[in-house]
């Protein structure tokens, strides 16, 4: 299984920022989400390791694409 769709990090670094918890993340790390996004997968794992699931930062985004048919 896998997924095309990309996310924008902007809610999640946004997010992290609010809630100073930037400074945890290597800033490397988030120079690559700036330029590439974020997979729906790593947008899952960084929310829940942080306490919250990636539909509370994402919103609907997060499920673009789970429910296509093919």
């Amino acid at each position: 299984m896998s997924s095309d769709v990309r996310l924008d990090a902007k809610p999640l670094i946004e997010f992290l920022t609010k809630a100073e918890q930037l400074q945890y993340l290597d800033k490397h790390t988030v120079a690559r989400w700036w330029q590439e996004g974020l997979s729906v997968y790593t947008a899952d794992k960084w929310c829940l390791r942080f306490g919250f699931h990636p539909a509370e930062i994402f919103g609907h985004k997060f499920y673009e694409g789970c429910f296509d048919s093919e």
